[in-house]
């Protein structure tokens, strides 16, 4: 009964006899990116090939005019691809946007594309890898927290507010994904955020895809599970991992079948996205409410983008719902768009990227 709830779950994470791959904590060591053959970088123990194009979003996350940047959050190095404008002029100041990616997903992906089409639209983007995740510094490796997630977009504003060529009082925020419900938390205590968008957003772990709720049995055994698992890790034990998303059967909602094709083919693989997370972020997972306080301080202009069609869709719905106290706020639906088309699909992230160009356009002023 677990098993069949999680495959059709938001995350379709496994709780039980599903742990997929371990890596030990007492023996992980913190490693920068680093060369270590010709053509060849190491990042946190994954092999990343320089020059090799490794999926349609990979390629179209690629820009001549993006740079590699590094960055502290609370000792842990963070890790992002800033992107300029074309024709961009260092002595003149721009509006900033925050990009994050979605749950699994690294800065190689939708969240990059996203950032370096808006820079094509006169923006300063900034697509990073969450801390713990992809190429950005943290252990153990894979952890998904949302209070982490959290705190990456405040660190990420620090690092903006920085730069002389960003102005600092036109930062906004768009989360992609599970990142919709972080850059949603994000925005109630950080008024340095003058708006916020979100695109197929999601933010119930608790939930399956057509939003049945967990029953509180589910819920104790994925918490009871992680706990058991914190037990052991803090005994010197290994750190396990569990697998994201399943091989698509009949059972599998399409959202969810379109991702796994997402992430493990053509469309959109890339090496340090590689479908794990942590068993112990369940207890986070578990604990996690992306609508907390959302009505009540969450006062910026907000754009709620899905597709129509998307399974995914009342969650956004609920974002929007919430807001009550938002400026100017809009639910913007793509016309026959599911969840996964707005991550690459040309003909609706190009409607998309228009709507939030008027959006930012209009509230960074």
């Amino acid at each position: 009964m677990m098993n069949k709830f999680f495959k059709a779950s938001v995350l379709s994470v496994a709780l039980i006899g599903s742990v997929v791959g371990v890596q030990s904590f007492a023996k992980s060591t913190y490693h920068h990116s680093q060369q270590v053959q010709a053509g060849t970088m190491n990042i946190h123990g994954i092999s990343i090939e320089q020059g090799k194009i490794y999926s349609d979003a990979h390629r179209k996350s690629i820009s001549d005019n993006m740079q590699k940047v590094r960055y502290n959050n609370n000792g842990i190095e963070m890790v992002g691809n800033v992107y300029f404008p074309k024709n961009f002029n260092q002595n003149k100041r721009y509006p900033a946007i925050v990009v994050g990616h979605p749950g699994g997903g690294v800065k190689e992906q939708a969240s990059g594309l996203y950032a370096k089409l808006l820079a094509e639209k006169g923006f300063i983007a900034i697509a990073f890898d969450a801390s713990y995740q992809g190429e950005s510094g943290g252990l153990p490796r894979r952890l998904e927290k949302p209070e982490n997630r959290i705190g990456d977009f405040h660190a990420t504003v620090d690092y903006l507010t920085t730069l002389p060529y960003v102005d600092k009082d036109k930062i906004a925020l768009l989360g992609i994904c599970a990142s919709g419900g972080f850059t949603t938390q994000a925005s109630l205590t950080d008024k340095r955020v003058k708006a916020l968008a979100t695109v197929s957003a999601f933010h119930r772990y608790t939930h399956s895809w057509d939003g049945k709720e967990m029953s509180l049995p589910e819920k104790e055994t994925a918490i009871k599970t992680a706990n058991e698992q914190r037990n052991l890790e803090a005994k010197g034990g290994e750190v396990k991992l569990m697998e994201v998303l399943f091989p698509v059967n009949a059972d599998t909602p399409k959202d969810l079948a379109e991702a796994y094709d997402y992430y493990t083919g053509k469309r959109g693989f890339y090496p340090t996205a590689n479908n794990r997370f942590t068993v112990s972020s369940l207890q986070y997972m578990m604990g996690y409410n992306a609508l907390n306080n959302v009505d009540k301080l969450l006062t910026q202009p907000l754009l709620v983008v899905s597709g129509d069609v998307s399974g995914s869709r009342w969650q956004s719905e609920e974002i929007y719902n919430a807001a009550k106290n938002a400026q100017n706020k809009e639910l913007f639906l793509v016309k026959g768009a599911g969840h996964m088309d707005l991550y690459n699909q040309d003909e609706y992230v190009g409607q998309v990227v228009d709507k939030l160009t008027e959006f930012y356009q209009a509230n960074l002023k």
